[in-house]
């Protein structure tokens, strides 16, 4: 809740983006961007959030981080999607996480709530049947000591 000093920040950054250098370049092209996109999020303002992600979510290896701070980007763009009613864009992100990792409870979880919100009921009760498959596999999975 401090937008105050998250608007300081990104005045920062939007200043450094007019420079010249490598800094800058990376803050032009991925920091301001998620910035903007993650305080759009947090304000309620998903359709903000998902112009933003959308446009980075291709290039944001380029900032760094691990894939789990990667994946970030990826899941607050999806979720974005989902609250701003965007079904057709929360569909084709939840199919690249099933594709990516088609073991994932929470991905299929994410891809009935998009076919839901795109009116497929039947794809939905798919998705969240997979769901409950995988999560039954994983817990009954023996795990590495």
């Amino acid at each position: 809740g401090r937008f105050d000093l998250a608007e300081l920040t990104m005045s920062a950054m939007q200043r450094k983006a007019l420079e010249q250098d490598t800094n800058a370049m990376m803050t032009r092209e991925v920091g301001l961007p998620m910035a903007r996109g993650l305080s759009a999020f947090v304000r309620g303002d998903y359709a903000q959030t998902v112009d933003q992600l959308t446009n980075i979510r291709t290039v944001a290896h380029r900032f760094g981080g691990s894939h789990a701070q990667r994946d970030l980007i990826h899941l607050t763009l999806t979720e974005a999607a989902l609250r701003a009613g965007r079904p057709a864009l929360a569909r084709a992100l939840t199919a690249e996480r099933t594709q990516l990792k088609p073991t994932s409870p929470f991905n299929w979880r994410l891809a009935a709530q998009a076919a839901e919100l795109s009116g497929d009921m039947q794809g939905s009760m798919r998705a969240r049947e997979t769901a409950e498959l995988r999560r039954r596999i994983q817990f009954a999975a023996p795990r590495a000591a």
